[in-house]
Formats: C-alpha cells, structure tokens, sequence
C-alpha cells in the first residue's frame, strides 16, 4: 500500500550511512523539482549515471590513402577515402561527405587539414576551407600558407577549424586551393585529414 512520509529533514543514525530502499527499487523525482547540492558536498557514484551530461558524439575522422591532383586556381574537394572513427556512420564514401545524422543536430567542432607537395612559385598561397551543403561556409575559415621562392618544390599542410551549428541533414567537405606555380599534389600522408565531432552543451 502506498504512503507518504513529509518532514523537512532526514538523518542517519549516529554513526552510521542512511540507505533508501532496497536493490531493485526505484526513487522518481517529479517534473519540475529540483534537487540541490550545497556547495562543498560530495555526490559519489559506484553505479551507472544516465542522462546527466553529454558525449561528443557523433565522432567523425577521415585521411587520403591515394594521392590527388590539386587543380591551379580552382577550389578542388579533398578525396578522403579512409575512415578511421565514424560512430553514426555520416559518411558519404562516394562524394566525400560527411552528414550531420537525424537527430545529432547541434554544436560541433571541425578540423581539418591538407598537405600538399611539389608545389612552387613566389608568393603563392594554398588554402585549406571548410564547405557547408556546397558552399564554403566563410571566408575566416580560410588558412593560408604561403610559398616563397620561384622554380623550387615546396610542402605545405594548410589547416581549417572551428565551432559551428549544424542541423541534421546538413552536410560538410573539405577543400583545398593553390593560387599558381606548379600544380600540387594532395598527398596520401594521415596529416590530409577531415575530424568532426558534437560538443556537449
């Protein structure tokens, strides 16, 4: 038979732990109560917590495995076509995307980078940018690194990040551009790489 007990406070007996209920038992706080820890008290948890906080997920890393032509003065999408860590499986394999899942919209963190080799010229700048439903999301997400010195072969890794809202169904890319000189070439090195995951509100 169900009952109710009301008093303004519970305490142990005098040397020793204040235990509720019994193994199997359940204690439900209604909507709309609050529970409140004073400050300088200890919660401490041997069992399982669920629903407090937050994940970073859904993660997401990709890298090239093959090397790929970079086209002079054309923004080119990067091929990653190895994928290290895709827990809500977003990736598009066949246009090198990755989709924000039903449900995951949100606040996340995206970093990605490009390197580059056997690219030359004076002060030619290569760039690495972030592209939100096919287009670049802005220009503040453009890194530049700039080549100095005419006729010699250079390396470069230009990187990208930031936080951004997405929604699901939105969907992100990574690309790349070269300003002039010789025509680079996106190499295979795990330093090309596209890494998304959710922040925790």
């Amino acid at each position: 038979m169900a009952s109710e007990v009301r008093t303004n406070k519970l305490s142990p007996a005098s040397g020793v732990n204040l235990t509720l209920g019994d193994s199997g038992d359940t204690f439900t706080l209604p909507s709309g109560a609050t529970l409140a820890v004073a400050s300088g008290a200890t919660i401490s948890n041997a069992g399982t917590a669920s629903g407090f906080g937050g994940n970073n997920t859904p993660v997401f890393r990709a890298v090239g495995n093959s090397d790929q032509s970079l086209s002079v003065s054309t923004w080119t999408k990067v091929q990653l076509d190895s994928v290290d860590i895709d827990t809500d499986s977003g990736w598009d394999s066949g246009n090198y995307r990755w989709t924000v899942p039903t449900g995951e919209g949100g606040k996340y963190f995206i970093s990605g980078a490009v390197r580059l080799y056997n690219a030359g010229g004076d002060l030619q700048e290569a760039l690495a940018t972030i592209y939100k439903n096919g287009s670049e999301l802005h220009a503040s997400w453009r890194n530049y690194w700039r080549f100095y010195g005419s006729g010699k072969a250079y390396a470069a890794v230009p990187t990208t990040n930031g936080a951004i809202e997405l929604s699901a169904g939105d969907y992100i890319e990574l690309y790349a551009y070269y300003s002039g000189g010789a025509s680079p070439t996106i190499t295979r090195a795990q330093s090309t790489h596209l890494t998304i995951f959710k922040l925790i509100e």
